[in-house]
């Protein structure tokens, strides 16, 4: 992710740590952030995220989604 490039997509480093304080932190202004998939799309579309992280995305644009298959389909359309 851009903030700790140095943290590997599966690393523990997301889930304990430094890494985790700052996706809470991050979590809690997403939920209030953008109103629209379209602004969501774009804000991480300017970041630039690598493809390792399109699940993750997924989860961050379309948390009701059942199958994240769906939302990563979706991304790729978009990404052409």
């Amino acid at each position: 992710m851009v903030r700790y490039p140095e943290l590997e997509r599966y690393s523990i480093g997301w889930r304990m740590g430094y890494g985790e304080s700052y996706v809470m932190v991050w979590w809690a202004w997403w939920d209030t952030a953008f109103s629209t998939a379209t602004e969501k799309y774009n804000y991480f579309r300017r970041h630039n995220l690598p493809v390792e992280w399109l699940d993750w995305i997924s989860l961050q644009m379309w948390s009701e989604q059942d199958d994240i298959a769906v939302g990563v389909a979706e991304l790729c359309a978009r990404l052409g």
